[in-house]
């Protein structure tokens, strides 16, 4: 298991997040595209979303958790396949338990089986 940490993504996270977030990512994630330095900026300022980072401080990722339990993620190509979606999506169970919410859940495009299976993995419900 590769190491991670979710901690609030800050404005330094933006040219990185930039980086991760390139074509196929942003389509996998219904994301503006391209994804845009104004798009990176609202990204983080406007939503309740954690960078996923190793803990060399390495950004390879991002998680949003809204009021409703649900989430979405992203991680960088580079470091799909890993179980780093996973791990950082137990993580966020955490949080969402500390800001009372209850159950997490996601939409996730039925032909995206690597993010089912990640969900599934972390105990994330996925609904239609």
């Amino acid at each position: 298991m590769i190491p991670i940490r979710v901690s609030r993504l800050v404005e330094n996270d933006i040219i990185p997040l930039l980086d991760i977030v390139d074509e196929n990512t942003a389509k996998l994630t219904n994301l503006t595209c391209p994804f845009t330095l104004l798009a990176a900026h609202n990204f983080i300022k406007l939503y309740n979303t954690y960078g996923i980072k190793l803990n060399t401080g390495e950004l390879i990722g991002a998680v949003e958790l809204k009021p409703s339990g649900e989430t979405a993620y992203l991680v960088a190509e580079n470091w799909r396949k890993k179980g780093v979606c996973t791990e950082a999506l137990k993580l966020v169970k955490r949080i969402a338990r500390k800001q009372n919410i209850q159950t997490i859940w996601c939409k996730v495009d039925n032909n995206n089986i690597p993010s089912i299976r990640a969900a599934k993995k972390a105990g994330i419900q996925i609904r239609n």
